[in-house]
């Protein structure tokens, strides 16, 4: 309960972020900031892994008279795997994506093959060391492998808006 707990003061906290602050760009024009990077992605997963724990014990709870408790951790597993795969390749985000108005595409200009990156960047998250790879990049080794990477759906609305030029 307390993960869950944290997941919804850290979804509050993002919602009521100054999302207005001002920042110059090269002296001429000011954008509005946007929480991206290693924020969004921190967000994106405590939302996507508190989502997965309820529909697992509610799944889990449903199907308990068929499914053996040595079952579970291989269930689990699959379970994981399919919720970021069907999501991400369907859709392009999880639940926690939609949330919080991000979106995976491809890192390159080729968008061929996306079915096989978001395979690959959902096998990626089954490493244990992926979640420790943010410690070093800002991109997790899921990206870099499957040659994603997270955009932040509100950026492009802002942006795509008129800025006021700075004297």
């Amino acid at each position: 309960m307390f993960h869950f707990n944290l997941v919804i003061l850290i979804y509050y906290a993002y919602l009521h972020q100054n999302r207005y602050r001002r920042w110059s760009v090269m002296g001429k024009f000011n954008r509005p900031t946007i929480m991206t990077g290693k924020i969004l992605r921190l967000v994106n997963f405590l939302l996507d892994t508190a989502i997965y724990f309820v529909l697992l014990i509610v799944s889990l709870q449903i199907f308990k008279n068929i499914i053996d408790i040595e079952n579970v951790k291989w269930i689990s597993g699959v379970f994981y795997f399919l919720y970021y795969f069907i999501f991400e390749y369907f859709k392009g985000q999880t639940i926690g994506k939609i949330l919080t108005k991000s979106k995976v595409v491809s890192s390159t200009d080729n968008n061929n093959f996306f079915f096989l990156r978001v395979f690959i960047r959902t096998l990626t998250r089954l490493i244990p060391f992926d979640i420790l790879s943010y410690i070093f990049t800002s991109r997790g080794l899921h990206d870099i492998f499957s040659k994603t990477t997270v955009i932040n759906l509100n950026a492009e609305i802002k942006y795509s808006s008129n800025y006021e030029a700075t004297e």
